[in-house]
């Protein structure tokens, strides 16, 4: 595998895979998805609310902490997407997540990650007690341009 196209963040530095949300993101009680679970608003969720699908509004933003993400229906332009989520007993985070990242490409994106010219990031949390550890794994271009389509499928 390619290790450029993979970079790696912690929970202390999730922004370097997710926006944070903005207060103006916020949905006010409404339920920001379908009863099929697709996102059908821009909302602000907490990192351990992302599920596989969701369309990052921006992954190259950065800040000092991060609690919430904008996620976005995936007809909005976005430049990040959820390919992958998976709880790992880690004995090696980096090694276990970028695997994991790894083993989930070609069944979402259609091709494999060899061959892509995405790039791919993962989350988790970075407390050393924990031993299972949510993995959350993202796929971006390189170039860092927008979609307002989902990747998934796409042979990029």
């Amino acid at each position: 595998m390619n290790t450029s196209v993979l970079r790696t963040a912690t929970a202390s530095v999730v922004v370097v895979a997710v926006l944070f949300g903005s207060a103006g993101c916020s949905l006010l009680g409404k339920q920001p998805r379908d009863a099929a679970g697709n996102l059908t608003a821009t909302a602000s969720l907490s990192a351990s609310q992302l599920r596989v699908g969701d369309c990052l509004l921006d992954v190259n933003t950065v800040g000092a902490t991060v609690n919430k993400v904008t996620a976005v229906p995936c007809s909005t332009p976005h430049n990040g997407e959820v390919y992958a989520v998976g709880t790992k007993v880690l004995a090696s985070t980096q090694s276990v997540a970028e695997q994991f990242c790894t083993d989930n490409f070609e069944a979402y994106i259609g091709i494999p990650i060899e061959d892509t010219t995405l790039d791919i990031s993962y989350v988790h949390p970075q407390s050393a007690s924990d031993t299972n550890k949510t993995i959350t794994c993202i796929v971006a271009h390189a170039d860092g341009s927008k979609d307002s389509v989902s990747l998934k499928g796409s042979k990029q």
